[in-house]
């Protein structure tokens, strides 16, 4: 039998927009710093994502941005391709190229 804890999901922006009262849209306008929202709901739904714990899903907003955060490496030594020896250049690569 499941632990409770493990069957409980992270709060959605649906669960968001209920708690604040508003649109799911209206939730993605303030967390995206739209200006043309109410001082008085941008805080309604600040309060709601601070007392659910709502963080956005990277995952689920890549297909919309096309940017995941990520970089991926190809190897041709796959005997030491967890090392970051294999790709001596990945770190100021990461660091310096536009993730898109």
């Amino acid at each position: 039998m499941a632990h409770p804890a493990e069957d409980v999901r992270p709060p959605a922006m649906a669960d968001v927009a209920r708690e604040a009262g508003v649109s799911h849209r209206t939730v993605s306008r303030v967390r995206s710093g739209h200006p043309d929202v109410r001082a008085a709901t941008r805080e309604q739904v600040t309060v709601a994502v601070g007392r659910l714990g709502y963080r956005r899903d990277s995952a689920a907003r890549a297909p919309v941005t096309r940017c995941t955060g990520t970089l991926g490496a190809i190897a041709a030594n796959t005997v030491s391709a967890v090392t970051s020896s294999t790709c001596p250049g990945s770190p100021s690569a990461r660091d310096s190229a536009p993730l898109w």
